[in-house]
């Protein structure tokens, strides 16, 4: 646009109706907390390992494996625990 005053107040509005149609992240995983309950409690069991896939992810306990592929050489380090009154 040529006129850099319109695109910031456009900016502006879009950013401030992203931030609250979205919520804190405190208010998602508690969204994600109370369905998954609601599921366990009534829905088939189905719905209740994807509520606790979710949940597991959203909170950084389950993390999907991924293949990395490189050509690039990596070094690795091994070493081994030091015995006590081994040092």
């Amino acid at each position: 646009m040529k006129y850099p005053e319109i695109t910031a107040e456009i900016e502006r509005i879009r950013s401030k109706a992203m931030a609250t149609s979205v919520g804190s992240k405190a208010e998602c995983l508690d969204l994600i907390w109370r369905t998954m309950q609601e599921s366990a409690a009534n829905g088939p069991p189905r719905d209740v390992y994807q509520g606790a896939e979710l949940w597991l992810k959203a909170t950084g306990q389950l993390v999907t494996k991924q293949e990395v592929v490189t050509n690039q050489t990596i070094d690795i380090e091994w070493s081994q625990p030091v015995a006590d009154g081994d040092e």
